[in-house]
């Protein structure tokens, strides 16, 4: 907090309230200024940390969709497989042991 002189300024000059109400406006209109750039600040950061967060899970999204696509043409390479080999095996009457 400023530390006002009310009746004397250097010498003996009377100190004028308007002036130092300015003074104090001033003063005060700074400290909000700098309260409001702080949370600006901070908003921002929070946007630049949720975008980050956003595309990572989009990287895992995406990730994740072309694995269960490579899961699913081995499920289907499996079935075929799994097909031949039951069908070479009764055409050459083997059993599944063998």
């Amino acid at each position: 907090m400023m530390k006002v002189r009310l009746f004397k300024r250097k010498g003996n000059t009377p100190t004028d309230i308007l002036t130092v109400k300015t003074a104090q406006l001033s003063a005060t209109a700074k400290e909000a200024e700098d309260a409001v750039s702080l949370v600006s600040t901070a908003l921002n950061r929070m946007k630049s940390a949720s975008y980050k967060m956003k595309t990572h899970m989009d990287d895992i999204d995406t990730y994740c969709g072309n694995l269960m696509t490579v899961r699913e043409q081995l499920d289907k390479n499996y079935a075929h497989n799994e097909a031949v080999i039951a069908n070479f095996s009764k055409l050459l009457c083997m059993e599944d042991n063998e």
